[in-house]
């Protein structure tokens, strides 16, 4: 039996099991995608922050670009923030696998859970490649998470993330936004200089490539989409099993 499963090897879950396992604990991640890191269901840009929690980012070969600026466009006027070394552009699907490198437990790849329960003594999680038992549970599986279904935690609303890139070499360092209402009622597009790619992406309740394609005249491009809560849940730890991340 293990002391923690974790559930989802994105880099919550990861980091949630180095933390575990760095204090003596034997733990169990168990991924339902076939490699860490894909699909790609989410943008690279986050706070330079990243470093107090991993100094080594920078060796790891996974930053794109850096930005100090973002530019909020609207149809009549636009706003202009500064920030010097405000965020680094990274590749997410690289991160995400120099994240379980530095994991020494067991990383299950394909591994689809399909039910939890919490028994006397432990958590049973019925999975496609069998069932494992655990002291305590992590979830975290993201938006749609099994591990907060299974607690019968109300779904929170979600918003769709569509992104699309482009092979086209930008290393400026100012990210820009546009805010249209006419053209989206309810999110916004953005654009992203990733280094050797221009990212173009649009957020919303009920977006479809489409609009990216209209708003910016795209024809020929890589696609990747994701889903993205709103708000929080009301209680995030229950008996033996804790909700962290999404």
């Amino acid at each position: 039996m293990f002391d923690l499963i974790v559930v989802g090897g994105g880099p919550v879950g990861l980091y949630t099991a180095k933390l575990c396992e760095d204090l003596g604990h034997k733990v169990v991640v168990l991924e339902e995608h076939g490699k860490v890191g894909e699909p790609l269901q989410c943008s690279g840009l986050i706070s330079r922050n990243i470093e107090r929690f991993f100094p080594e980012v920078r060796e790891w070969n996974v930053i794109e670009n850096e930005v100090n600026s973002a530019v909020l466009h609207s149809p009549k006027s636009e706003l202009v923030l500064k920030k010097k070394n405000a965020a680094y552009v990274i590749d997410r699907s690289k991160f995400d696998k120099k994240l379980s490198e530095m994991v020494r437990s067991k990383i299950m790849l394909n591994c689809r859970v399909r039910s939890v329960a919490v028994k006397k003594d432990c958590v049973e999680v019925n999975t496609n490649k069998g069932v494992f038992e655990s002291e305590m549970l992590a979830g975290c599986d993201g938006a749609n998470s099994v591990v907060a279904k299974g607690l019968c935690v109300k779904p929170r609303e979600t918003i769709k993330g569509l992104i699309g890139t482009v092979n086209k070499k930008d290393r400026s360092e100012i990210v820009d936004m546009y805010f249209d209402k006419d053209r989206l009622r309810d999110g916004f597009f953005w654009k992203i200089p990733r280094g050797k790619k221009l990212e173009y992406g649009v957020l919303g309740g009920d977006v479809k490539f489409e609009n990216l394609e209209k708003f910016f005249g795209l024809k020929r491009y890589e696609k990747f989409a994701g889903l993205i809560p709103i708000g929080s849940v009301k209680k995030s730890y229950f008996d033996r099993i804790l909700l962290i991340g999404n």
